[in-house]
């Protein structure tokens, strides 16, 4: 590599850029294999030590843009001051036209809002499963280059989706029951809004990706509150109505799983409008709900009870020919109801939800109440901030840009004591699918083959 145009690298580096609600679960607490009150100390993970990703920021200093992020983890002493992140769109880079953005490594982990604005990129290639072209890098500076021709490219990442990750998998997850995986997951997923915002809509969005993209990047887990008025059922924030009905969101993820053969998660966890009437009201709203989402989902909605299998049951053992098997899961969260087709309701999701307005508030949450591991119930874990009137009113998408980074450090390494969905708001800013894909293979393959979590005889 020249190092004429490598040194631009150097120069690069010196631009710096530096209402929620929960109910409890419908299913009451069994026997807890295994429960952490506190989660500090270290443990064994087998994790990646080190390495770069790419996010895209929900906030910057220039507002709603969404910027490509580097993020590096674990760098070596020895690397700091002598590498940098880079984001290329080769790797490694042919030219000076290939860099895009490069920042010098001061910190072993850590984070770097470039300018470079990231696409949008539709669906159909997200479903490619390909990288998108833009590579995340750690790369030696040109005082650490010992050759006058040449440099290394110490780690890279590039962005890439992730819209069959549980089959491409397969193999090392075959044993793992969902209530003993991490699930990456969204927060009010059904509320989305790509591109500029309104103030008082920056309080009441949490995604910029609709429900396909979401699960082509490789969300499984979906949080949804509904809300009945003008005759439908709307996707809701408390009060507020979104503007997609669960009729569009069912439909979406009935295609996706047909297409994939993924397993998804749908979270019906609040009903804050147009059930509150009186109780034959509300009942048969219920029923008719539910009877919309079996109708919709057909083929691909799974029993109620089948939450406890592990993915090679519900996989279909992972084969590799023919039509893939994947399925819905529903968990309702309504005590009350006593209707049709419960056989295909799960318990509803238990949400550990911190209602936190600081990163110290979040992070002592995670730590002390939200640590389960072994239960025999989905639990959610509620990885956000929360804005509250009058004090708090922060934009959610400027919440997620304090905590994304984070969250992201803090579940690569304290993995092993977690299970169940991390819902997060703007997802892209954060690298949990990853971290979850890594730590699910992990868990799997540690899973002996006569361990009562493998695959069932029959």
């Amino acid at each position: 590599m020249n190092l004429k145009w490598l040194s631009m690298i150097v120069a690069l580096s010196g631009q710096h850029a530096k209402v929620r609600s929960t109910q409890a679960s419908m299913l009451a607490p069994s026997i807890i294999l295994s429960i952490c009150c506190v989660c500090y100390g270290q443990t064994f993970s087998g994790m990646r030590q080190t390495g770069v990703y790419l996010t895209v920021s929900s906030y910057s200093d220039r507002g709603i843009k969404p910027f490509f992020e580097l993020n590096w983890f674990g760098v070596q002493q020895k690397y700091i001051g002598v590498v940098s992140a880079v984001l290329s769109t080769k790797n490694p880079p042919q030219g000076p036209s290939d860099i895009l953005a490069s920042q010098v490594v001061k910190n072993p982990t850590e984070s770097y809002t470039t300018r470079i604005v990231a696409p949008n990129f539709n669906a159909s290639i997200l479903m490619e499963g390909r990288c998108l072209g833009y590579w995340a890098l750690i790369m030696e500076t040109p005082a650490a280059v010992k050759s006058s021709r040449t440099t290394k490219v110490l780690y890279s990442s590039c962005f890439t989706p992730k819209p069959r990750w549980m089959r491409d998998n397969c193999g090392s997850m075959y044993g793992l029951r969902l209530t003993d995986m991490l699930i990456p997951g969204t927060h009010n997923a059904g509320m989305y809004k790509a591109g500029p915002m309104a103030p008082h809509e920056q309080l009441i969005y949490d995604q910029d990706q609709n429900i396909w993209q979401q699960l082509a990047y490789g969300i499984r887990g979906l949080d949804l509150r509904v809300q009945f008025g003008a005759g439908d059922y709307y996707i809701t924030h408390d009060v507020i109505r979104g503007k997609p009905t669960v009729r569009d969101v069912l439909r979406e993820v009935r295609s996706f799983v047909q297409r994939t053969g993924e397993v998804v998660l749908l979270d019906f966890h609040r009903f804050p409008k147009g059930f509150e009437q009186k109780r034959k009201v509300a009942t048969d709203r219920h029923k008719q709900l539910v009877k919309l989402i079996v109708t919709e989902l057909q083929d691909v909605l799974l029993k109620g009870a089948d939450y406890m299998k592990t993915v090679g049951e519900i996989l279909g053992g992972c084969r590799g020919v023919g039509k893939p098997q994947g399925g819905v899961l529903v968990f309702y969260n309504s005590r009350d109801y006593q209707g049709p087709y419960q056989e295909y309701l799960a318990p509803g999701v238990s949400q550990k939800w911190p209602n936190a307005q600081s990163k110290s508030a979040l992070m002592q949450y995670l730590e002390t109440k939200a640590c389960l591991r072994g239960v025999h119930y989905m639990i959610a874990i509620m990885a956000e901030l929360t804005p509250k009137f009058p004090k708090f009113l922060i934009s959610t998408r400027k919440l997620a840009k304090w905590i994304n980074h984070k969250i992201t450090e803090f579940f690569r390494r304290r993995q092993m004591k977690y299970s169940g969905i991390i819902a997060t708001d703007y997802f892209r800013g954060n690298g949990i699918t990853d971290v979850a894909i890594e730590a699910n293979c992990l868990r799997g393959r540690q899973i002996p083959p006569n361990n009562n979590f493998g695959p069932r005889k029959r």
